[in-house]
């Protein structure tokens, strides 16, 4: 009994002694996959203003537009005490999800449209003096391009032409005549 009592008072005054980190936004580099998905790399710096070092992961959610696409959790890293440490989220997105089809993709990006919402949240859950967890926050929302017009519609034709060279014309030439 005397032990819990002890740790209970030594975690109540530890809580007191532990600053609270700060996580902020960064900015997102964004890779095109193909016509059809982008890679996007979401960064944050973490301060740790504590004179000891913590550890922890991020839990995080992907919001697309307004409707929640992923969920994850980092691999865990360290916060070096007094220090700055940054930290990337990466997710692949898959615009034709995000618009419900490679149509209605089409047709945004022809329409003009330059760019998507995407909202990342989560919490760094870290964990200091090996045993005290302290959850932290962030939520960010940002414009994450779609492909530009012209390309986008250079690629098109590049793959429509590539597909119409992989067409047997002869042999399709000779099923029509046999109908």
């Amino acid at each position: 009994m005397r032990k819990v009592l002890a740790a209970l008072v030594l975690c109540l005054l530890l809580a007191g002694c532990v600053q609270k980190p700060t996580i902020n936004y960064r900015d997102c580099a964004v890779q095109f996959n193909n016509l059809q998905a982008v890679n996007a790399k979401f960064k944050f710096d973490l301060h740790n203003p504590n004179p000891f070092m913590l550890n922890g992961k991020v839990n995080y959610k992907v919001f697309v537009q307004g409707v929640e696409f992923f969920t994850g959790q980092s691999g865990a890293f360290a916060a070096a005490a007094n220090d700055e440490t940054d930290f990337t989220l990466e997710q692949d997105i898959e615009l034709a999800k995000v618009f419900g089809s490679e149509n209605s993709l089409l047709q945004a990006v022809l329409g003009g449209q330059k760019s998507i919402k995407v909202r990342v949240a989560g919490q760094y859950i870290l964990r200091a003096l090996g045993f005290y967890d302290m959850p932290i926050g962030f939520d960010q929302t940002v414009e994450v391009p779609l492909p530009d017009r012209e390309q986008f519609q250079k690629d098109l034709q590049d793959k429509i032409d590539r597909s119409l060279q992989n067409i047997d014309w002869q042999g399709l030439g000779n099923i029509l005549q046999n109908l």
